[in-house]
């Protein structure tokens, strides 16, 4: 497996919380185990090889999903929609996590937009197999 290919493997693996390393592009032995454990939880033969059938389940989340911590400072409607969270009035501070999507065909360094739109920005729900989305907010208590 080269380099490139075992960071987007550690990468998937890590936002299913299956790898807790660097993603590096090094098959470690942290890596490898990681591998098996997802084998392991999606019934498919364990062993430490990235195979066919590994590959075709994560393709078939179309994502991952990574946790974000944040604090603001913005008003808070405590909404359950993520899309009228927060206001653009100044509040008191808070602090929580946004879990946002990542698509599969992410390439590092860019960030997806919808077709025909002059500006990039992260939407709200719409479609987390082709952009970065938000998906959900907690707050901290």
């Amino acid at each position: 497996m080269d380099s490139n290919y075992c960071r987007e493997v550690q990468f998937f693996l890590k936002t299913k919380e299956y790898y807790n390393g660097k993603i590096d592009g090094f098959c470690g032995p942290g890596f490898r185990r990681a591998i098996r454990n997802f084998k392991k939880v999606s019934s498919l033969s364990i062993n430490d090889m990235w195979t066919p059938e590994a590959e075709k389940l994560a393709e078939a989340a179309g994502y991952a999903t990574v946790n974000i911590s944040y604090g603001t400072d913005r008003k808070s409607y405590q909404s359950n929609d993520i899309r009228n969270r927060f206001s653009g009035q100044r509040g008191e501070v808070q602090y929580g996590t946004v879990k946002v999507s990542i698509p599969r065909k992410h390439k590092m360094g860019e960030l997806e937009a919808p077709i025909g739109w002059a500006y990039v920005k992260l939407e709200f729900l719409p479609n987390p197999r082709n952009m970065c989305c938000f998906l959900s907010c907690k707050e901290w208590t």
